[in-house]
């Protein structure tokens, strides 16, 4: 529920947040498709860097079994077209190893969209995707991210939650420096 969409050939489901080719009749499908939901960055943004995980996949599945486009746009309307492109600006080509810099025709633009395809050359085995990010700088702080300013050195509680989310909590985030970092990822 989280895509935008998704051909017959993709199971979303088994395991939960991982991408596979759909076992159809005991035999992985030969190719799919996803195409992710609409990605606002909260202002015109610098694209920078695609990428996904796990970056091996089993050699048996053919070479090139995960591939992605990206596509931008400065505005999202009823009747925006998403133009998928790979590395060199156009629709003939993909990105086909994780940590790529992307096209640097997406820059400034606001809104981002990425289509995965997946393939195999075998029936028995099937690539899969369990994350998938890409990098971007803009001009204030991205959605999900969040500074805190001016705290004094102490001990301070941490809960970070989202609708349809595990939920964070950390009773002992000790400040005694001037910048801390903390990654959260909450798991849907």
């Amino acid at each position: 529920t989280k895509y935008f969409f998704v051909d017959g050939s993709i199971d979303t489901s088994s395991p939960t947040g991982e991408l596979k080719l759909a076992d159809v009749f005991g035999s992985y499908a030969p190719s799919g498709v996803l195409e992710s939901s609409t990605i606002d960055t909260g202002s015109e943004s610098n694209f920078g860097k695609l990428v996904w995980s796990p970056t091996d996949q089993p050699p048996t599945a053919g070479a090139d079994s995960v591939r992605f486009q990206f596509a931008t746009n400065l505005e999202v309307t009823a009747t925006t077209t998403w133009d998928f492109i790979g590395p060199d600006g156009t629709a003939a080509t993909y990105y086909t190893t994780s940590d790529s810099t992307l096209h640097a025709s997406h820059s400034g633009d606001r809104y981002a969209r990425y289509k995965v395809f997946l393939s195999t050359a075998s029936p028995t085995v099937t690539p899969n995707i369990s994350d998938v990010a890409f990098t971007y700088t803009s001009s204030c702080t991205p959605p999900g991210q969040v500074v805190f300013s001016g705290l004094s050195t102490g001990t301070y509680e941490l809960d970070v939650s989202k609708t349809g989310y595990t939920s964070y909590n950390d009773t002992a985030v000790s400040i005694n420096t001037n910048w801390i970092e903390r990654i959260i990822t909450l798991s849907p």
